[in-house]
């Protein structure tokens, strides 16, 4: 199996486990993530911006991040629901969990 082979397979075992949006992001498409890996140069980037791989990737991280952003909107209307009278503010930041 060659090294491109591999990144891909390793792609699809994300696509597939990974449930969030984050997460995700950060596996596939940061600038350590597994598609810079398989574009290195420009002109390689060009063309996996248009492969059905990168597509795919781009669909379901919106598919998770609609999905994210609907659970925080049920979570701020039980929110709103439990503090009436807007003295409350919510503050959101991201831990990491090990």
């Amino acid at each position: 199996m060659t090294n491109r082979e591999q990144i891909e397979k390793q792609i699809h075992k994300i696509l597939t486990s990974e449930m969030s949006a984050a997460t995700l992001s950060e596996k596939l498409f940061s600038p350590s993530g597994l598609f810079n890996a398989l574009a290195p140069t420009e002109p390689e980037r060009r063309a996996l911006v248009r492969s059905e791989l990168f597509v795919l990737a781009q669909m379901r991280f919106r598919i998770l991040l609609e999905a994210e952003a609907a659970e925080f909107s049920r979570a701020i209307e039980k929110a709103e629901a439990a503090f009436p009278g807007g003295q409350h503010r919510l503050k959101v930041e991201r831990v990491e969990i090990k």
